[in-house]
């Protein structure tokens, strides 16, 4: 297969496109051929070396962590997917054209979706339901604030907060706030704010003067 491989820590000028080998399933793992993969702060963490002393890597390695694709084939022990379903997941290695994943971490693609689509979101709705369900240990009828609201965790945060009966107040830029409709379910409310500083911290509102936590996912951080 070709990949896109790490030889030594550096800048993106540092990776190389060039042959690998082809990863074989194991019993409760399936083979995917990658038809889109994500692209996350934490894979240039990995390729400039800044988190070297938390997660270390061998060289060669191939970074990537969110994909989507077409099942090639299932190991042993891999219940419910077939070789042609499609899916996504978070995995390793998915700057490649092949990969294997856990069966278990693997969902389905939903109709309508395109693999583009698809490939972003598995690493930022984790994200964004752990920040709620773990980090704010949210529950129903609680109040929470998610500031950047429009990016990609924000995004999951919002989803994951009202799944839960949470009331949710979503902040965003102020040129920005029309941009709420389409992009997920109507939150309870809305605060526009004129520059960045103030959006993150959150402007003046009557629910947010008595929020139950703030999750900014500017920075990513959790205040309760």
């Amino acid at each position: 297969m070709k990949a896109v491989v790490l030889h030594a820590y550096g800048p993106a000028s540092s990776l190389r496109f060039e042959d690998a080998s082809d990863p074989a399933p194991q019993a409760g793992e399936a083979l995917v051929r990658i038809h889109a993969a994500g692209v996350n702060p934490v894979d240039w963490m990995l390729q400039s070396g800044a988190v070297r002393n938390l997660i270390p890597i061998d060289f060669p390695y191939i970074l990537g962590i969110d994909m989507a694709g077409v099942v090639e084939a299932v190991g042993d022990a891999a219940p419910g997917f077939s070789v042609g379903d499609r899916v996504m997941a978070l995995a390793s290695h998915t700057y490649a054209e092949l990969c294997v994943v856990k069966a278990e971490h693997l969902v389905r693609v939903p109709e309508g979706l395109d693999a583009t689509d698809a490939a972003a979101l598995p690493l930022v709705n984790l994200t964004g339901e752990q920040l709620v369900q773990l980090g704010a240990k949210a529950g129903l009828g609680d109040t929470v604030l998610v500031t950047g609201a429009l990016g990609g965790v924000g995004r999951s945060a919002v989803f994951a907060a009202a799944e839960i009966g949470a009331i949710v107040i979503a902040g965003v830029r102020a040129q920005r706030p029309s941009t709420i409709a389409p992009a997920f379910p109507p939150p309870d409310e809305v605060i526009a704010s004129a520059t960045r500083t103030r959006a993150e911290e959150g402007a003046p509102s009557t629910r947010a003067n008595r929020d139950d936590a703030t999750l900014d996912c500017g920075k990513i951080e959790i205040l309760v």
